[in-house]
């Protein structure tokens, strides 16, 4: 499994959490979706506590549209763009 270096503060300020989705963890994350599909059930509920800007989550429904991750955040300001991320995900799908 791959080594997640959680960050030790809560992001709560618009600024923070702009600037930690607009990094590039593409080839991290991948590689962290791809490792979690093979843990979680084929189809049905997923939790994902700490989900951020929602980044993976939405790699992992990409990859396996029968689940559905319920995503919780501590930061609100996380969890506004996480909510843009998805909507843009589902409109690039139109």
């Amino acid at each position: 499994m791959l080594k997640r270096i959680l960050e030790p503060e809560i992001m709560d300020t618009e600024k923070d959490a702009i600037e930690y989705d607009s990094m590039d963890f593409s080839e991290v994350n991948e590689e962290f979706a791809n490792s979690v599909i093979e843990f979680i059930p084929k189809s049905g509920n997923v939790l994902d506590i700490g989900c951020g800007t929602a980044r993976i989550p939405i790699l992992i429904c990409e990859k396996n549209p029968n689940i559905h991750i319920m995503a919780v955040d501590m930061s609100n300001e996380m969890l506004k763009i996480a909510q843009k991320n998805i909507h843009k995900k589902k409109s690039q799908k139109i």
